[in-house]
This record gives C-alpha cells, structure tokens and sequence, in this order.
C-alpha cells in the first residue's frame, strides 16, 4: 500500500512538472537548466510510474486538471476528508487486487514446479529440493541455527543473500512457516532450495520499503551451517 501511495505522489510530481498552465503543453521548448533539470525529473518520475503496476494506466491529463484546480482555486468540489476516504479506498483495492494477482501467479508456478525432477512436496504445500544432503545434526523447535541464504522472486531475480556476508543466526520459531519446517528436516551441513507459497512465507504482512510483493510464492536457498542454543536474534521480517 505504501508503494502504490508513493507512486500516486510521483504521479503528482510529474503531472505538476508538465503543467507549468492550466492545461499542459507536452512541446514545451527545452532551452534553460531549469528547463533541463525539470524535463530529467519528468523522465525519472514518470519511469517509475509506467513500472507502477495497477498505476501505470492513469490518466495523466486527468491527474494534471486535478494537480491545476488544487494549486489555481480557493475552493475544491472534494473536501480533505473525502479525499482522505477515497484515496484510502482506492489503495485498499489496488492492495486487493495486486495481492490477488500475486496469489495467483504463485499458485500457478507451485503448481508447475511439483512435477520438475527432485522436487519434493510436504502435506503443508512447502516444496523443496535437497542439492545437498549433510551428515551433522538435526535442529528442534528450540534451536538456535546459523545458515546462509539467498531469496529470489519466483521469476528468478535475486532480492538479497547473506552469501559473501556474516550468516544470518536464528531461532528455528522465528521465522516464516516454510523455513522453520524446512529447517526441522534439514541436518547440518545440507543445502536445500525451498518453493515457499505464501501461506508459509510473509503472505500480505510485507513491510514498508520491502523488495517483496504481498501474497507472492518465494524461493530460497538455504545452507545450515551450524545449530547453537537458544537466542533472541532472528533475520530480517519484512
């Protein structure tokens, strides 16, 4: 919801930039640094709003005639309270549908991937595949364990590892559903990549600034290293 609030902002930014009037004109003539530095804002802000998801498709002129009367009139046909109501009805759609949206696709490539060789499916919807299998010990519910980790998108694309890093170190409990059971089952010294769906990873509860979309399927690989005595530390929520 917050990243759809600040495009929505971008959005008024970049409409403001191109309605130095009224109405806009898109030929402005580019002849001064002010000129320069607010037609490369433009670009900027307006790059960020085509990858904006559900807020790609606004309409700019509309945005524009809003930006205009907020800015050239005393009084508006919206008070601020309506407004507040409406936008924040508007976000909650757009989360419901964005959330949806990645349900399904994550829905769709779990459902696919089961039948890829070596991969293994639990009664909880977790799949996984051993790369490695270790010989150590086995955590339990009380462990503290140390692994390394990277998590990608379900498309691939790497969102951030501890590999080349200091290891992350936690509690077997404290994590997402997906990795405690997966942990349960590992011995230290495997390697396994997991296929999260979103009921045993973050599901909707994506946190501000968070590179993870609500409701999208995950995977990871993930190393045990180690298993210590219990601690408060955990890796990073989202």
């Amino acid at each position: 919801m917050n990243r759809m609030k600040q495009l929505l902002v971008v959005a008024g930014l970049l409409t403001f930039i191109l309605t130095a009037c009224n109405k806009p004109n898109y030929n402005v003539k580019i002849s001064t640094e002010t000129d320069s530095i607010s037609y490369l804002i433009g670009i900027h802000y307006g790059k960020q709003l085509k990858s904006g998801g559900e807020l790609s498709s606004l309409n700019v002129d509309a945005l524009a005639k809003g930006l205009n009367e907020a800015f050239n009139k005393d009084s508006l046909k919206i008070s601020d309270e309506e407004l507040s109501m409406q936008l924040n009805m508007l976000f909650m759609r757009l989360q419901k549908r964005v959330s949806e949206k990645n349900l399904k696709e994550g829905q769709e490539f779990m459902a696919k991937n089961k039948t890829k060789p070596g991969v293994q499916t639990t009664p909880t919807g977790l799949q996984y595949q051993v790369v490695k299998e270790g010989t150590g010990p086995m955590p339990d519910s009380s462990s503290l364990v140390t692994t390394h980790y990277t998590l990608y998108h379900i498309n691939g694309e790497k969102v951030e590892s501890s590999v080349g890093a200091e290891p992350a170190k936690f509690k077997v409990t404290q994590v997402i559903p997906g990795w405690t059971e997966a942990l349960l089952k590992m011995r230290v010294g495997s390697k396994w990549k997991l296929f999260v769906p979103a009921e045993l990873g973050y599901g909707e509860r994506v946190g501000r600034g968070s590179p993870l979309k609500p409701n999208e399927a995950l995977i990871f690989d993930i190393e045990l290293l180690n298993i210590e005595k219990d601690t408060q530390q955990g890796p990073p929520q989202n």
